[in-house]
């Protein structure tokens, strides 16, 4: 099952807000230790999504898959390290936050939809807020409020521009499938279907009824 790639940190990362803060580090290790094993069982195996409408593992998902668990595997055991040597007041939400943002930057590269996609980019601001606020000084807040104002609006912006690259101008004319391909064979090849308002009846061979309803255009209407 593909799901639980992102569903163990998600797990383990609402864990780590309530244990007490020595458990959290090598929680924090051993979660990168899983999630890099799992990485590369989908590497290696390429399953089925349990929810094949939402999530997908392709190509370029993996290969961004396999540079995050590396690199947040590694990085979780600098972080052990640096939570023993380093007073932070809120341990427990550094350490759950982190798990929280590998959870949705998983969620990000096995992602086959849209929304599923938009949503989770959304939760990699959230979940990475926190980490920005762990000193908790007025330049950290400054820097956190900022950085959700700036990436929310930008992710804002790119759902946009990407609804308006899928819906074509009112009035330009499309391309569809040929005339003869939806039945009729040897009838209308070379005619498409054009978009509501431009289109203009083509005549019919006397005694044949082609199934066929609604206007189309010529290639010379193109």
């Amino acid at each position: 099952m593909v799901e639980i790639v992102f569903l163990i940190p998600l797990f383990t990362g609402v864990i780590a807000f309530f244990v007490p803060r020595p458990f959290g580090r090598p929680l924090l290790v051993l979660t990168g230790v899983i999630h890099l094993i799992m990485s590369l069982y989908l590497w290696i195996r390429r399953p089925e999504a349990l929810f094949e409408t939402y999530f997908a593992v392709t190509p370029e998902g993996l290969l961004s898959l396999l540079v995050i668990s590396l690199l947040f595997f590694l990085i979780s055991i600098y972080t052990a390290g640096y939570l023993k040597e380093t007073e932070i007041r809120s341990e427990r939400v550094f350490t759950g936050s982190m798990l929280l943002f590998l959870s949705t930057m998983t969620m990000v590269t096995l992602s086959d939809h849209i929304m599923v996609m938009w949503i989770a980019i959304e939760a990699t601001t959230l979940a990475s807020a926190p980490l920005i606020y762990t000193h908790r000084s007025a330049a950290t807040l400054e820097a956190t409020w900022k950085y959700v104002l700036i990436c929310s609006v930008g992710i804002a912006l790119g759902r946009v521009c990407y609804r308006q690259a899928q819906d074509p101008p009112p009035g330009r004319r499309t391309a569809d499938k040929p005339f003869g391909s939806r039945g009729a064979p040897g009838h209308g090849h070379g005619h498409e279907l054009c978009q509501p308002g431009l289109e203009r009846p083509l005549p019919q061979p006397k005694g044949q009824d082609t199934g066929q309803r609604g206007a189309w255009c010529s290639p010379g209407d193109r």
